[in-house]
């Protein structure tokens, strides 16, 4: 989330009655167009609908590590993926913790148990103590999040464990946070160059061994069937460390990343198109110095488009009547006009389905209208934190590509290569084994032995939890299985299951054994 979305960009909102313009009256289309949309014949507007997924040919993808559920909130407003955090020697159970998808942010972060902010009062709190005396403070553009940073952290992030991982422990979060089903952000940087010594998650595992390749990839709004997720509205799939065919379609189109002080992902859209038609921009925007090109920053935390407010007012100009209050916009809820950016040399095209959202009501005076996802709002991309360098003109007027953009696409994030590729995605696939995958330690010495499941208590999991060293390597010794009555209920909820081969390791001893371990998630 590159931006300060308190004011807007975390969904789009309805313009403010009291400064109603016509957006004609800002900015006027080109003539050119004009006479353009005059010639064009009429189409039929596309609904907006999600997928449902009942087709038994959908493609089929088989579950591995490294693959994890996105999920959404009910308005789709926000995008998480469940982490598990736990400190060595602590008997805390381990409930994951709902943590915002955010390729806008530097790094991962958690709101802490001495977060007394109000986001922070309404959702769980990370209860980790080994803080240290190292701080973090990342801008959101009308608020920080900020605190201290704990190093004797272990994280279990898709179906893999990082020991020792540095984690940002808020004590205080932004108010735009407010409302929202969260307990942190999971920052997905396109490098590691930020000021407050924390590390990508991404390039931590590839360094270590535990993933082959050094990027992710969003499949955001996919359809997903064959889970056994029922608690929470399932909306794609994040896999870091391989490209998963089966998710699109086509050529994978690539485009550099742009260097940047605040590792972004940012690239640059080489054209608009309303219809076919290109679009001109305002040579006012110090966006890139061109009127047709524009630096974007593919932001999956924020929601809509955001736009500087001179760019917005533009690119609404080619909607007949649109109208707005400086920031939000409104347009005729029949249009029928695409939206294409050029990318890569490929055209990547929003529907209105896509850039349209609630329509007014009867009764109001704007009846007829849709709110619009794209906004405008200068000086949205927050462009200090910690460490950084002092503001940057052209990066603060980059526009933000956020999820009504990120829905239309297949994402490869390749932080080792520095650019982004983008590909048609797959409306639906199916999951062609149990999303009840292993979860292997990061540390090569760890190995998989294949065996019955058996439950584990609580002093296993206090051992297992204080088995784990600097090196990552579990130390040799034995457990005995629990009967029945002895399983924690706690322990049960924290959902871990220890798996091994009791033939090998004799009757009722479990898991331990010559730096051998399996671990899964259920």
């Amino acid at each position: 989330m590159a931006v300060s979305p308190g004011s807007s960009a975390m969904s789009g909102k309805a313009i403010a009655s009291s400064s109603i313009v016509a957006v004609s009256e800002i900015q006027t289309a080109p003539s050119g167009w004009l006479a353009y949309l005059h010639s064009r014949s009429r189409q039929t507007p596309q609904s907006a609908s999600k997928a449902v997924v009942t087709n038994s040919s959908l493609p089929t993808v088989q579950w591995s590590d490294g693959m994890q559920l996105i999920y959404s909130d009910d308005s789709e407003i926000t995008f998480y993926v469940n982490v598990t955090l736990f400190e060595p020697n602590s008997s805390a159970t381990l409930d994951p913790l709902k943590l915002i998808l955010d390729t806008g942010s530097a790094y991962m972060w958690v709101y802490g148990e001495a977060c007394k902010s109000s986001a922070c009062t309404t959702n769980p709190l990370y209860a980790g103590k080994s803080l240290t005396e190292s701080t973090f403070e990342l801008a959101y553009g009308s608020g920080t999040a900020k605190g201290n940073i704990t190093t004797n952290t272990s994280v279990i992030i898709n179906n893999e464990i990082l020991s020792n991982f540095s984690v940002g422990v808020a004590s205080e979060v932004p108010a735009l946070f407010d409302g929202y089903l969260m307990s942190g952000v999971l920052g997905l940087p396109a490098n590691s160059s930020n000021g407050a010594n924390l590390h990508n998650v991404v390039t931590t595992l590839q360094t270590a061994g535990s993933i082959s390749n050094n990027l992710f990839t969003i499949s955001l709004g996919m359809g997903v069937s064959g889970t056994d997720s029922s608690a929470d509205s399932v909306d794609g799939l994040f896999v870091i460390g391989e490209i998963v065919d089966e998710l699109y379609s086509g050529e994978i189109h690539y485009a550099p990343v742009e260097e940047n002080t605040y590792a972004y992902w940012m690239l640059t859209i080489d054209q608009v198109y309303v219809e076919s038609y290109p679009v001109t921009f305002n040579a006012s925007v110090t966006n890139g110095s061109s009127t047709t090109s524009r630096r974007v920053i593919v932001d999956s935390g924020t929601t809509v488009l955001v736009l500087p407010s001179q760019d917005a007012s533009t690119l609404h100009s080619y909607f007949p009547n649109s109208i707005t209050d400086g920031t939000n916009y409104a347009i005729l809820c029949n249009t029928t006009l695409s939206i294409a950016f050029e990318i890569a040399g490929a055209n990547w095209t929003l529907t209105p389905a896509d850039y349209l959202g609630a329509a007014y009501p009867a009764l109001s005076s704007h009846y007829g209208y849709c709110v619009s996802n794209i906004q405008g709002v200068d000086g949205v991309v927050a462009t200090k934190s910690s460490g950084a360098g002092s503001t940057d003109g052209t990066i603060s007027q980059a526009w933000l590509l956020g999820s009504v953009f990120l829905k239309k696409v297949f994402a490869v994030f390749d932080i080792e290569g520095q650019r982004l590729g983008l590909a048609q995605p797959v409306a639906s696939i199916a999951i062609g084994n149990s999303v009840l995958p292993s979860v292997t330690a990061v540390n090569t010495g760890w190995s998989t032995v294949l065996g019955t499941p058996i439950p584990v208590t609580t002093e296993f999991l206090t051992h297992f939890v204080s088995s784990v060293s600097q090196t990552t390597v579990f130390h040799n010794s034995t457990v005995s299985s629990p009967t029945a009555s002895s399983t924690s209920s706690s322990f049960i909820s924290a959902g871990i299951l220890c798996s091994c081969n009791v033939a090998k390791v004799f009757t009722r001893v479990c898991c331990i054994l010559g730096l051998v371990v399996v671990v899964s998630l259920v």
